[in-house]
């Protein structure tokens, strides 16, 4: 029953469910919880507390990078840029300490493979349901009715109906992208690692699995299979990063149309699903569609992101420094600060270079201590950390929670090797 409940709260807290029937946020009142028991560890002079604790301060380099903004334009109070990118996700992290304390509760002594394997135990839990939900007409129904979305009910509702991509539990779009491209880096770097055996045939299935449902969720997956695929071709079979290049490029595309292959075989063969007329496979298969058929390498998600593209700051203040603003109702469209979604012009138009410059050093220090604690992992958790710069390109994302969870794992293997000695 540990286990299950256990499993049911890392669910909730790595894919930001909401429940309708309960009024708190539960990741927040985790991150709460948690906050309370790094105090008290803290208090006792644990040592993993003492490790921890330092990383809330991470918020102060964002809320300085709002400063400039402010002095010059004070009128204009906004603080929705610190709570998106430096409160929240510190919260979160919270959060993922009280998962670590529970894990301790649940399985004793835990290190980085057993809440490695946890991660992709609960992405393979949501792609089943996933599946289920899309598929099955009573598990749409059952999914309204426990979850609370942020993007809007009416726009889950939409989606569904049309049947032009898979709605799981949780995040959804750009944000179920980011946890599958994570997911499947971290499958890659462990497939790597194996011989061949049962555990790699059965990780080599799920590396599949979740690729697929991932690509159904969000196109923003496709940067993940990319990048696992040349971590695990860089450890597996070349330290030449000419050879390795090479193999890339042919092996990249090649594993891409292999899934696309499978996914028809799948939803013709196996689902009944006319994949001619099918927008679910014209979701996922879009860019090698328009690539083979003469019109380049372009969806129309990547035309609307070069429209956003060309939005761009007009004085040197903004450039430097930002404007201070981040939030939708100071927009021009009602969306975004000045209609952009792309991560890097937000940040710039909120912060400015500066800020900017902030935000990518903090990322780069929370990665630079995790490598330090295992460097044998460091290829990971610069793949991470690369997948991070380039999602910025495509919209806002925070890691610091994220690495956070993995920052734990790194120091409990620490631990324990501690005390083994």
């Amino acid at each position: 029953m540990k286990k299950f409940i256990f499993y049911c709260l890392v669910f909730t807290w790595l894919f930001n469910i909401k429940y309708n029937f309960i009024p708190l946020h539960p990741s927040v009142t985790m991150g709460v919880i948690g906050a309370g028991l790094l105090l008290r560890d803290y208090l006792r002079k644990q040592w993993m507390a003492y490790q921890v604790a330092p990383l809330s301060l991470m918020v102060i380099p964002f809320i300085l990078s709002i400063f400039p903004a402010k002095l010059i334009n004070p009128a204009g109070m906004e603080i929705a840029y610190v709570i998106q990118n430096g409160i929240t996700p510190v919260i979160y992290l919270f959060a993922a300490y009280f998962l670590y304390r529970f894990a301790v509760v649940v399985y004793g002594n835990v290190d980085y493979q057993r809440l490695s394997g946890i991660w992709i135990n609960v992405v393979v839990m949501q792609s089943v349901l996933t599946l289920c939900v899309n598929l099955l007409p009573f598990m749409q129904d059952l999914l309204l009715f426990l979850v609370r979305y942020s993007e809007g009910r009416g726009l889950i509702v939409a989606s569904l109906e049309q049947g032009n991509r898979f709605i799981g539990f949780g995040t959804q779009f750009f944000g179920s992208g980011i946890i599958y491209a994570f997911t499947i880096i971290l499958l890659a770097f462990r497939l790597a690692q194996q011989r061949i055996g049962l555990p790699f045939i059965r990780d080599l299935v799920l590396l599949a699995f979740i690729s697929l449902v991932g690509l159904l969720l969000a196109r923003t997956v496709l940067v993940g299979i990319a990048i696992g695929a040349v971590i695990f071709c860089y450890q597996r079979y070349f330290t030449d990063y000419y050879r390795l290049a090479w193999f890339c490029f042919l092996l990249i595309p090649t594993a891409l149309l292999l899934l696309l292959i499978f996914l028809y075989a799948v939803l013709n063969n196996l689902l009944g699903i006319d994949l001619l007329h099918s927008k679910l496979f014209y979701f996922a298969a879009e860019l090698f569609i328009n690539l083979f058929s003469g019109a380049g390498l372009e969806t129309e998600s990547t035309d609307i992101l070069l429209e956003m593209y060309q939005i761009l700051p007009t004085t040197l203040t903004t450039w430097l420094i930002g404007d201070g603003f981040y939030l939708a109702q100071n927009s021009l469209d009602g969306l975004y600060y000045m209609g952009t979604d792309v991560g890097y012009l937000r940040i710039i138009f909120a912060v400015g270079l500066v800020g900017l410059i902030v935000n990518l050093m903090t990322h780069s220090y929370l990665t630079a201590k995790i490598m330090a604690l295992k460097p044998q992992r460091a290829l990971l958790y610069f793949a991470l950390l690369t997948l991070y710069f380039i999602l910025l390109i495509k919209g806002m994302v925070s890691f610091i929670a994220l690495l956070g969870y993995f920052y734990l794992a790194e120091l409990a293997e620490v631990k324990n090797a501690n005390e083994r000695a």
